[in-house]
């Protein structure tokens, strides 16, 4: 991995921060401005049941989390702007058949199409970025294209209601058509980075168990509350997935050059950082639903009040986000994952010991609100920051890693609440926080892995 000389920023610098910048921005506001456009689209299109209909949702997870690992090995071998610029037109391909889309099912595949292209443009956004500056600088960078997540969640709602409330549902899709148009051209801008040891193309029986292990999963974990846990179809599926990950590594333990990359899990930074990106992963995407519940079921507030109330939350997380990036190389990786994530640890400890059926928002939600999404980001953007500092030619397969940590994040979320929160009394909503009070501390003893400061990029194999 080779970086620009130089610190300042250039007209090319800005364009290719720009691009992926946009690319964080337009995956994340596609997820929440679809689940705004839900309604709309179920009365659009006939009618059609919310349980066919969730596979707009669910599909785009399971072939997401599929692509992401196969997309990254690839990028690697055949250079990630070439890989990034395929996942950003493939994405953008989805997201005009999904505005022209007719029935159910066609919008269904659309999004399969539209996932396909983003499990390759999403990972690769950073890791096209990267190469562009020294690295004393990757820390900023990173926090900076972190921040972009929690922005535009909170901005999504208000984009997708006015979007949908103006031109209806399709224009959720139409947006983000120029979008995707703008992001290719500025990335033009970028080098090609690939890995100095030329590798063959991986294995295409790896590449599909890799594939397979994945989808079946998420698959599995995002369908578990209404398949039920034990029926034949949730079972099925995570077997599967399990019997095929159990594959994939065999396979890989017999290539020269395998695309299931487990030498670099065997780096202490790499596993540390995943497995602490999988803990605090979830609090996040747990706490944030799990709040929205709360307050609507057990403290009656309307959906405006909810969003309102929440609202500070993402913006907090966007400026931890940018200043945990600016601190790391100062205090390093080690400090800012672990401090953040006991921080984590005490807002959720402190709503599931203080929060009540009255409405306390000022003196009980608001500070347990900005500690864990605020820390959570920080700690988040330090623990990716180690991953790929330690990735050395590794750059891309380490990124789909590190989102391939966060997908499984957000289906284990989402699975844990309907499991925590069968009734939504207050018992289940403080046993959730107790929950995600474990998690948080088991993030800071996963973060005692990272280095205290970054080391060199580790050489490419056989160098």
């Amino acid at each position: 991995m080779t970086a620009t000389a130089g610190g300042g920023w250039s007209a090319r610098r800005l364009a290719v921060v720009a691009a992926a910048g946009a690319a964080e921005f337009l995956a994340t506001l596609d997820f929440t401005v679809v689940n705004v456009a839900f309604p709309a689209m179920q009365r659009a299109l006939g009618g059609v049941s919310l349980t066919t209909l969730s596979w707009v949702l669910t599909g785009y997870a399971v072939v997401f989390a599929a692509v992401l690992l196969p997309a990254g090995g690839l990028a690697d071998r055949l250079g990630r702007r070439r890989l990034f610029l395929a996942g950003v037109g493939v994405f953008t391909l989805g997201s005009l058949c999904c505005a022209v889309a007719t029935s159910p099912l066609a919008l269904v595949a659309a999004r399969a199409l539209q996932a396909t292209g983003g499990g390759a443009m999403v990972p690769l956004a950073v890791a096209v970025a990267l190469p562009e500056f020294p690295a004393e600088r990757h820390g900023s960078v990173i926090g900076t294209l972190s921040a972009l997540g929690p922005l535009a969640s909170a901005s999504g709602p208000s984009i997708g209601g006015a979007l949908v409330s103006g031109f209806g549902w399709r224009a959720v899709f139409w947006v983000q058509v120029p979008i995707g148009l703008a992001i290719v051209l500025l990335t033009l801008a970028a080098r090609e980075e690939r890995a100095a040891e030329r590798r063959p193309l991986p294995d295409v029986a790896e590449v599909g168990l890799v594939a397979l292990t994945a989808g079946l999963l998420v698959l599995g974990i995002v369908q578990g509350p209404d398949w039920g846990w034990a029926s034949p179809a949730v079972a099925g599926a995570l077997g599967g997935g399990v019997a095929a990950g159990a594959l994939a590594v065999r396979r890989a333990l017999r290539q020269e050059h395998p695309l299931l990359d487990l030498e670099l899990l065997r780096r202490p930074a790499a596993a540390a950082g995943n497995a602490a990106l999988l803990l605090i992963g979830f609090v996040q995407y747990t706490f944030l639903l799990g709040n929205v519940l709360f307050l609507s079921s057990l403290w009656g507030w309307s959906s405006a009040r909810v969003g309102a109330a929440l609202s500070p939350g993402p913006l907090v997380a966007v400026a931890a986000s940018v200043l945990a990036g600016r601190l790391g190389r100062r205090l390093g990786w080690r400090a800012i994952a672990g401090g953040g994530s006991l921080v984590v640890a005490a807002g959720c400890a402190w709503l599931a010991l203080t929060a009540g059926q009255r409405p306390a928002y000022v003196a009980v939600l608001l500070p347990g609100l900005l500690m864990v999404q605020g820390f959570a980001s920080g700690a988040a953007v330090a623990m990716n920051a180690a991953v790929l500092a330690a990735a050395g030619e590794r750059l891309g397969t380490a990124s789909a890693m590190t989102f391939l940590s966060r997908t499984f994040a957000s289906a284990l979320g989402t699975a844990g609440l309907a499991v925590l929160l069968t009734g939504q009394r207050l018992g289940d909503f403080r046993l959730a926080w107790t929950a995600m009070t474990a998690c948080s501390a088991a993030a800071a003893a996963a973060s005692l892995g990272l280095p205290a400061r970054d080391a060199e990029p580790a050489p490419a194999a056989g160098q």
